[in-house]
């Protein structure tokens, strides 16, 4: 896909977007500035730094390795927030 294609997809809603709650394993909220670390892999740091939904509605966030800010991902807010996945490091 290319970087003008994703932004056609991608529109930007808000700063926050709402998860699955508490007991399914999910945290509240994600928020932009907050960090995360991937459970398996937590030598990596990844920040919110952008958040929306695409074309059909599926909430997606945009996180940065906070030590190598060119290395970026697209992930969506229902992953990001499943505790069994990533961990919350930092409140934004």
């Amino acid at each position: 896909m290319t970087r003008s294609s994703e932004r056609e997809t991608y529109q930007r809603v808000s700063h926050t977007c709402s998860g699955l709650r508490g007991s399914e394993g999910f945290v509240a909220e994600a928020r932009i500035g907050q960090r995360y670390k991937k459970v398996d892999a937590a030598w990596v740091i990844w920040e919110v730094v952008d958040i929306g939904a695409d074309l059909e509605g599926i909430r997606h966030c945009r996180i940065v390795d906070v030590n190598d800010r060119t290395n970026k991902k697209l992930i969506s807010e229902k992953t990001l927030t499943n505790r069994k996945l990533y961990q919350l490091v930092s409140e934004a």
